[in-house]
Parts: structure tokens; sequence; C-alpha cells
């Protein structure tokens, strides 16, 4: 993440979207406090592909930590790969939108805190601790 931020800095944003895209399974979701900017700023930029590595990083990290206070910030991600999914036209190498998303859906189909705010049920952060399941 430190190279595609470098890069970004240096105008480079087609290298700095490669970086991401490359490494994927090395951007830390628990790093909210620079992804979000990072993803916010590949999106400015309609660097699709980088901003959809970003943001399923987020989600799943906060989704693998059943870490139910941050559901409501889980589902706004999710929303955002919806979208960015009809942006981005190729996302290769990342996992198609319809697979991750289907991943997702079987990983963590008992996170009902999580699918409540997906589907508009629930707004606030009082998640029922019963979501705590891994």
């Amino acid at each position: 993440m430190a190279v595609a931020l470098l890069l970004l800095d240096i105008g480079d944003d087609a290298a700095a979207e490669q970086a991401l895209v490359s490494a994927e399974a090395a951007i830390q979701g628990r790093d909210y406090g620079t992804l979000v900017s990072l993803a916010e700023k590949l999106e400015g930029l309609d660097l699709w592909t980088g901003a959809t590595a970003v943001y399923r990083a987020l989600l799943t990290s906060i989704l693998d930590r059943a870490y139910s206070p941050a559901y409501r910030h889980a589902a706004k991600y999710w929303a955002k790969l919806q979208a960015l999914s009809l942006k981005a036209s190729g996302l290769m190498p990342l996992e198609p939108p319809d697979a991750f998303e289907g991943r997702i859906r079987a990983q963590h189909k008992r996170k009902s805190g999580f699918w409540a705010h997906v589907n508009g049920q629930r707004r606030s952060d009082d998640d029922d601790e019963s979501d705590q399941e891994a």
C-alpha cells in the first residue's frame, strides 16, 4: 500500500492501481484511516479496480473479525463495491464481483447485524452481540 501511495503522490496513477491490484492480499483492511481516503482518491481518479481492491480489504477485515460496531461501515463498503462493479469493465486479476459477493454471502451468512445494515433494516451501531460469531 505504501508503494501505491507513493506512486499516486508522484502522479503515476496507473502504476499505483497496478501495485494495489497485484498485491490485493497484502492490503491490511484494519488500516481504515489510510484506506478510506485512498479508496476515495482512487474513485476520484476513475481507478475503479484499485478502489475495488481497497474496499474489499476494508469489508473483509470487518467481517472476518466479526467487528459488529463497524457493520454499518461494512454495509457502506458493500454498496460501494456494488456500484463499482457497474463501472469497472474488467477487474482482473481480482476475483469477479459475482464470485466475491457469493463468497462473502456464504462465509458470513450468519452475521445478521451486517446483513440488516445492507438491507436497510438497521441504521445505528447497536448490533447484537450474537453477531460476534466467526
